[in-house]
């Protein structure tokens, strides 16, 4: 059963010290115990552990009591890039405060995001020192690419289809994001979780601190979220199920329909460059 959408009215905000926090309605009684994600077990808040993730954040997964019931969430701690990324965040809002109001974006164009529990940032002046998001764990959700390359073979006709319908899920999940206008900070096959519901796959969005809404997208963005997702190799992704994918993706854009051939080939031109750049990365780094 889907979830209820999203909305900014869901969330209250409480200042808790130095802190500005953004809480669903149902945890602003627990506020306390979302700013230290290394106390141990508490009987409300559960241990989280540190997991991978880019060299620009800390993610750490772990467990709430909320309201007689555990919830596994993951919290993500953003960190600054460089000087030149703090100094930028005196005039605009923090990372985690984009990837909320991105989540409420997605939402309100009906696009799937892990939900959002709690967001905080902690200012000094103007400076934010420190800034999270807590979102619900996606029990059964798994990446794209993990999906495509592993649990989803083709090696019987039932595989085969399941796999052919999932290919043309995401084309139509990706083709409805961009006919609502809306683009994707970085759509890599590991921004993108889905979950199969009986064979109705539903897509959750990750990294949402880039994604922005347009009147009219760009076509350089269109074709950069394209490449981003096409982003496999073909051991993967044959080119049969990219074209399936496109067919699929078309037919939410319908208006693109005497271009798309030009489309197509930018995208798979881009595709061919990117991929056959990191084969030879990879070849350079591997030990004679």
């Amino acid at each position: 059963m889907a979830e209820p959408p999203i909305r900014c009215e869901d969330y209250v905000r409480i200042r808790l010290g130095g802190w500005r926090l953004w809480l669903h309605k149902h945890v602003d009684r627990l506020s306390e115990t979302l700013v230290d994600p290394q106390r141990h077990f508490d009987g409300v808040r559960g241990p989280f552990r540190r997991i991978p993730s880019s060299d620009h954040a800390r993610v750490f997964k772990g467990s709430l009591s909320l309201l007689g019931r555990i919830h596994h969430v993951y919290l993500k701690q953003y960190l600054y890039r460089s000087p030149r990324d703090f100094v930028k965040h005196l005039f605009r809002p923090s990372r985690a405060v984009r990837s909320f109001r991105a989540t409420l974006l997605l939402a309100r164009n009906g696009l799937d995001a892990p939900r959002v529990i709690a967001v905080g940032e902690c200012r000094r002046f103007l400076f934010c020192t420190c800034c999270f998001v807590v979102t619900s764990s996606l029990e059964g959700a798994k990446p794209v690419y993990v999906w495509l390359g592993r649990d989803l073979p083709a090696a019987d006709r039932h595989g085969r289809r399941r796999r052919r319908t999932f290919i043309r899920s995401l084309g139509g999940a990706v083709g409805r994001m961009h006919a609502r206008g809306v683009c994707h900070g970085d759509l890599r096959p590991g921004n993108i979780l889905a979950d199969d519901a009986g064979g109705d796959w539903r897509f959750y969005l990750l990294d949402n601190e880039r994604t922005r809404a347009y009147k009219h997208l760009p076509r350089r963005l269109r074709i950069k979220n394209l490449v981003q997702i096409g982003m496999l190799h073909d051991d993967r992704v044959g080119r049969t199920d990219r074209l399936r994918f496109f067919k699929a993706y078309l037919r939410e854009n319908p208006s693109l329909i005497g271009r798309h051939k030009r489309l197509a080939a930018a995208v798979s031109a881009r595709i061919r460059q990117r991929l056959a750049g990191k084969t030879e990365a990879c070849a350079a780094t591997r030990p004679a």
